[in-house]
Parts: structure tokens; sequence; C-alpha cells
């Protein structure tokens, strides 16, 4: 069943969805959905250099050098804080979802059994 439900995971990591407003600025990477003011619908050219900028950052470059590359290459400016804060945040949502998962093996442990009989 894990195996399953794991499927379903990666395919909805791989995808990136529309997100729903929770204030006034639109995040880096989005832009406002022209249907419904309360979504925004993702940019896949920035989004994807986020993360090719995310292996910059492992890599050990800087944030501010890394938020100059990023900036160029998307034409859109974003600030070496403003690259460490959307790091920090992407961070914390994994953390959460861990999180969520060791509570879920501990109270469900049939849901993580594999079916290698």
């Amino acid at each position: 069943m894990w195996s399953e439900v794991s499927a379903w995971l990666l395919a909805a990591l791989m995808t990136r969805p529309s997100i729903r407003r929770t204030n006034r600025s639109i995040p880096w990477g989005y832009t406002q959905n022209p249907d419904d003011n309360m979504l925004f619908d993702p940019l896949e050219d920035h989004l994807d250099a986020y993360d090719q900028a995310k292996e910059y950052i492992k890599q050990g470059c800087s944030y501010r050098d890394t938020a100059k590359w990023l900036s160029a290459t998307t034409e859109s400016f974003i600030t070496h804080v403003g690259l460490f804060l959307k790091m920090k945040k992407e961070k914390k949502k994994v953390l959460s979802l861990r999180a969520k998962k060791a509570s879920l093996m501990k109270y469900y442990p049939e849901l993580f059994e594999t079916d290698d009989a």
C-alpha cells in the first residue's frame, strides 16, 4: 500500500500546482492567475532555475552570488536574503512532512509495510 501512496506523492511533488494566496505579496517564481485572483500559477522556468540555484548553494556558493545569478537568469529580481528565506521556508515544510510521516509510521505501521512476501 505504501508504494501506491509514495507513487502518488512523488507524482504530486513532480508537478507544480497553483498555490493559494495567503497575503498581499506574490511569491517569487509565481504569477497571479488571470481567472482567480486568489491563486498563483507557477512560472516553470523560474522554478527550474531556483532548483538549480539550490544545487549551487549546496555546492558552497554564497547566497549573494547565487541570487545575482538567479536574477540574471530569470530576469526577475531576488535578493540574497529573499533567496535565503525562501529556502528556509521550504526546508521547514520538508521537516514538517517528515514529522507527519514519522507520526503516521508510529500509529499506522500497516501503511508502510512492503508487499514483498
